[in-house]
């Protein structure tokens, strides 16, 4: 009888214990003690107490308090709610070891107490198998980091400003295998690291398409603004975004794919139908990475770093004996120091390959490179390797697509013997010859010029434009 009672008061013990519970920021703030307090006008202030030795329990243990963070305790969740405004104050920081309902209708926005810019986290999900939904959310200052194993954060209509990395690398930061996660219709705007960043060893499915990105990584740490891993069994989709750089000497990449852990990767990363502009690098594909490159807009990827260093549309760089597997296709790469810069190896490196359309291998190139180049030498393709590489079926930045002026804009084996050879003809069937050769810039003032896009050009210098309905060349 006795054990009887005994393993009903257990029972009854775990009953309560499981219990969900979902907390808003007004119900943490009505807990003395927990750090969050509520104004007159509904503003709820997050403050830590740095001095704190021990951790304090409330509401019969679901909400825990320790010196840098409130932790909303496994399984129960956390809701924000429409015209919240959380402010915090150093180190401040919420962690919940549960769901983030934070699906709003018109928005809630966290920021930093005057002074505590520098030192605020924001929102922490830890954990295992929990969901994020947020939208319509502004973080100032703060940003979201997913510290939850097997989980999912589905990211819309926010806007990130000024992250001030307190919390990690990026504004939206992966730290645990995770699933399923979308990122799009966001803004990341003057962010001091990356906009979106994933652990150096964190497989996971991850959809980021539409966002708009300006001015972001201006530490001085060589981050991209969006730093991905390629490897596990769900797709990873990189698409429609605009990735706008700091415009200064920074190494702020655009986009970064990289997997230095060696995953297997059973579905390639998708980069495409991007707009990628004044960064150290527009799009970076490193290690045993297997990448896509389509469709994207690459120009004025220009900023040096140091001297002869940076300034690639796209970058390719392996240094470990692993096989970067990267397909770029159909991209526009327009004024940036050098249009493909190839590093360490080229291997499985396929940038056009024509010679078999029925071949697995098959890549109709369609790439277009314009005014690439710096000091006044023109550098479509650089190929930094021992490796041979194929770039077959694209449109070279010269008059004619002959091979003695493809030659003079691309630096391979003809160049430097211990450099792999580049395998450029036939160039792109579609766009041989050029129709015209200008002798010099000069332009009658009413005439519009267009770049291969369609892109009015105020000022041409030389490349390939459209004028008068003809492609021309300006030397």
């Amino acid at each position: 009888m006795k054990d009887r009672c005994l393993l009903l008061l257990l029972a009854v013990a775990c009953g309560v214990a499981v219990q969900a519970k979902v907390y808003t920021i007004h119900d943490l703030a009505q807990f003395p003690g927990t750090g969050i307090t509520a104004d007159e006008n509904g503003v709820c202030t997050v403050e830590m107490e740095s001095t704190k030795k021990d951790t304090s329990y409330f509401d019969e243990g679901r909400i825990a308090v320790t010196r840098n963070q409130i932790i909303i305790r496994e399984g129960n969740s956390f809701k924000l709610e429409d015209g919240d405004l959380i402010v915090f104050n150093l180190g401040g920081r919420i962690t919940i070891e549960g769901d983030i309902d934070a699906d709003l209708a018109i928005g809630a926005r966290l920021t930093a107490a005057e002074g505590a810019e520098g030192k605020v986290a924001g929102l922490r999900m830890s954990g295992t198998g929990h969901v994020a939904n947020v939208r319509n959310v502004t973080f100032e200052y703060v940003g979201l980091d997913n510290s939850c194993e097997d989980s999912q954060v589905i990211v819309r209509n926010c806007t990130f400003k000024y992250h001030n990395r307190y919390h990690g690398f990026g504004a939206i930061r992966f730290m645990r295998h995770n699933h399923g996660n979308v990122v799009e219709d966001s803004s990341f705007i003057d962010c001091v690291g990356a906009a979106v960043n994933v652990g150096g060893n964190v497989p996971g499915g991850l959809i980021v398409r539409n966002n708009i990105i300006e001015r972001n990584v201006s530490s001085s740490d060589p981050l991209p603004s969006f730093n991905l891993v390629s490897g596990g069994d769900e797709p990873i989709i990189i698409e429609n975004n605009r990735v706008i750089g700091p415009g200064t000497v920074t190494q702020a990449g655009g986009i970064c794919v990289t997997n230095f852990w060696n995953i297997p990767s059973e579905q390639p990363v998708i980069i495409r139908n991007n707009h990628i502009e004044g960064n150290y690098y527009g799009i970076c594909a490193s290690e045993n990475s297997h990448v896509f490159m389509e469709n994207n807009t690459i120009v004025n990827n220009n900023v040096i770093y140091t001297t002869g260093k940076g300034g690639y549309g796209i970058y390719v760089c392996n240094t470990t004996s692993d096989v970067c597997h990267t397909t770029i296709t159909g991209n526009h790469i327009e004024g940036n120091a050098v249009g493909i810069y190839i590093r360490y190896r080229g291997e499985n490196l396929n940038i056009g390959k024509t010679d078999d359309p029925t071949a697995s291998d098959y890549n109709p190139g369609k790439n277009v490179f314009v005014n690439n180049g710096r000091d006044g030498v023109l550098c479509d393709l650089w190929n930094d390797s021992p490796d041979n590489v194929y770039a077959q079926g694209n449109t070279w930045n010269v008059a004619e697509q002959t091979p003695e002026l493809i030659e003079t804009v691309i630096k391979h084996k003809t160049d430097d013997n211990t450099l792999g050879e580049v395998y450029f003809m036939p160039p792109n069937p579609d766009f041989v010859n050029i129709s015209e050769v200008l002798i010099d810039n000069e332009d009658d003032a009413d005439d519009t010029y267009y770049n291969i896009l369609g892109q009015p050009v105020a000022h041409p210098s030389h490349g390939i434009y459209i004028h008068h309905s003809k492609v021309i060349y300006i030397p």
